[in-house]
């Protein structure tokens, strides 16, 4: 288990062994985040220069931008990354101070946010913070082998919200790699 830094924080001391949100945190012995966005090997290259532990890649990149990511960062460094990726959860949309809740008085943990095409956006209040995801959540648990023969070696697995169901059915899955 790793701390994760808030999104939003007030802390202004440089920690060790978190997983970092904000470019301004930055030091060795850190974890990126996926809010980095790291889409590129040039980015990758700078946090790997940076001593940072483990570079976690952005939700946006599909499979075939990850394998070419890699292959031009050992093309251009003649190095191998040492790349994290998420293979399961939903992602953070957006972190508001605006509490939602307080203002149409609501109680319990399971709302959303819908839109026009009825997507169903989990909102909760995390630390003051209300926090939207995305309506639909990452499962690439399966495909864990296919991305250790490209080169990453990290995996991360996001829990916000899930049911006990849920739960069992990600380590039942876990289970079987």
């Amino acid at each position: 288990v790793i701390y994760k830094m808030p999104r939003i924080s007030r802390i202004n001391k440089l920690l060790n062994n978190v997983v970092i949100t904000d470019i301004d945190y930055i030091n060795s012995n850190c974890i990126s985040d996926v809010f980095l966005n790291v889409a590129n090997s040039y980015y990758v290259r700078l946090l790997h220069e940076k001593n940072i532990k483990k570079i976690s890649l952005s939700y946006e990149l599909s499979n075939d931008q990850i394998k070419l990511l890699i292959k031009n960062y050992k093309k251009r460094y003649n190095d191998i990354p040492n790349l994290e990726l998420i293979v399961y959860g939903r992602s953070e949309l957006m972190v508001s101070k605006y509490d939602l809740f307080n203002t149409y008085s609501l109680k319990g943990d399971n709302y959303y946010l819908a839109d026009l095409y009825n997507n169903k956006f989990p909102i909760f209040i995390e630390n003051d913070y209300l926090k939207i995801l995305n309506c639909e959540c990452v499962n690439n648990i399966d495909k864990i082998d296919y991305y250790k023969s490209i080169g990453i070696t990290n995996f991360k697995i996001v829990l916000n919200n899930e049911s006990i169901d849920e739960l069992n059915d990600i380590i039942m899955t876990l289970k079987k790699i």
